[in-house]
């Protein structure tokens, strides 16, 4: 089809422009960029322009502009995904190797259509560049100072994908619990007050099996004196009942399932629960307990109470031996207690001492491999580096 007169005309009257153009390139000079109402009623006058087929892209460099649906539909799914976390995952699964990796998602339920052109709910929270942007999928870790709910609390807001927020929550967990001892038997046994695979299992077992249709609410893992508990919206699926729930498997979000246990987070697909209860039998603990509510579903993980002895005086003795001064194991002493701690809040159990010499005391923990810090500038607090 020739062009018409209208896009002709138009034709020379940009040649007639590109001597100024290359001019202002070569002097550095910014273009003003026309709109996108200005460029459609350019492009409307050429053959080929359709306006009817084409949708709007919403996100990248293009944003606003109106292409074929199909690509439209290809650059929306490519965005919403990191192929860099796809890529990970697939080094980690033999059995695809052979695959593309839009077939190996398509065949693990990460993507949906004729195409392979949208992800899936479960693909966006594996693999999502911003879940945040498509879905809710809140998740925090709070340290209460007792027994009970209070006013004074180190909450942590942990977000990601699933296998990001797996990771941090057991980091941020783990961080809060004491290292100590436990008395047993008249044998002294060093370890964290909760084994560790028992929480890793209690948080697994939250982002698989939460109902991500429930909107409004999120996990909650709350760290008191004497447990742990461990809340995930939604009610038991199924058949699963609390009183069955080490012998029945059922699980709601089967593809959730399914690529955790490829990334190694899950053991043996369906006995999650078993693992549970066996770890915390052979720490010498109370067995979890499973309580449904109103919207969700809680596991609690008591302690050792009493029977766990804080190893607060061979720490210090050890920190001595190191060379650390007295505001320094202040400072350490704080964080077992706490989990954390700020400049600030250093600051304030050395208030005799100045801004300089609590950063060269933070800093000099660092540099011995003792502390890691975290954040930056205002945000900044350092944790434990053995428990990071």
């Amino acid at each position: 089809m020739p062009y018409t007169p209208e896009l002709k005309e138009l034709i020379k009257r940009v040649e007639k422009t590109r001597p100024a153009r290359v001019e202002r390139k070569r002097r550095g000079e910014e273009f003003t960029a026309l709109s996108l109402e200005e460029r459609r009623d350019i492009l409307k006058y050429h053959p080929d322009f359709k306006e009817e087929g084409r949708t709007e892209i919403l996100v990248g460099p293009s944003k606003g502009y109106r292409i074929a649906k199909e690509m439209v539909d290809l650059l929306h799914a490519k965005s919403r995904l990191d192929p860099d976390k796809i890529d990970s995952y697939l080094e980690t699964v033999p059995a695809l190797a052979a695959l593309s990796p839009r077939e190996s998602l398509l065949r693990r339920g990460c993507l949906t259509g004729r195409r392979g052109n949208y992800p899936t709910v479960a693909g966006i929270l594996l693999f999502a560049k911003d879940v945040e942007r498509f879905l809710t999928n809140d998740m925090i870790v709070v340290r209460y100072a007792g027994r009970e709910m209070s006013d004074e609390f180190i909450r942590e807001d942990i977000r990601g994908t699933l296998p990001e927020q797996v990771r941090r929550a057991e980091s941020a967990v783990l961080a809060n619990l004491r290292t100590g001892a436990r008395i047993s038997s008249l044998r002294r046994e060093d370890q964290l007050e909760s084994p560790p695979r028992a929480v890793r299992e209690a948080i697994v077992n939250a982002v698989a099996h939460r109902d991500y249709g429930v909107h409004g609410d999120g996990i909650r893992i709350s760290i008191f004196s004497d447990r742990m508990e461990f809340y995930s919206p939604g009610r038991l699926p199924g058949h699963v009942t609390v009183e069955n729930i080490a012998d029945e498997r059922f699980s709601r979000n089967a593809v959730l399932v399914q690529v955790l246990s490829d990334m190694g987070f899950i053991e043996r697909l369906g006995y999650g629960i078993d693992r549970m209860i066996r770890w915390m039998a052979e720490a010498g603990l109370p067995l979890p307990q499973f309580r449904e509510t109103a919207n969700g579903f809680l596991v609690t993980l008591y302690g050792p109470g009493e029977d766990f002895r804080s190893e607060r005086g061979s720490a210090r003795r050890r920190w001595s031996v190191m060379g650390l001064n007295e505001r320094q194991m202040q400072a350490l002493e704080y964080l077992s207690e706490h989990g954390r701690i700020t400049n600030r809040e250093y600051q304030e159990l050395c208030p005799d001492v100045s801004s300089e010499t609590i950063r060269r005391d933070l800093a000099n923990l660092v540099e011995r491999d003792l502390l890691l810090k975290i954040g930056d500038k205002r945000a900044t607090y350092y944790i434990f580096k053995q428990q990071a």
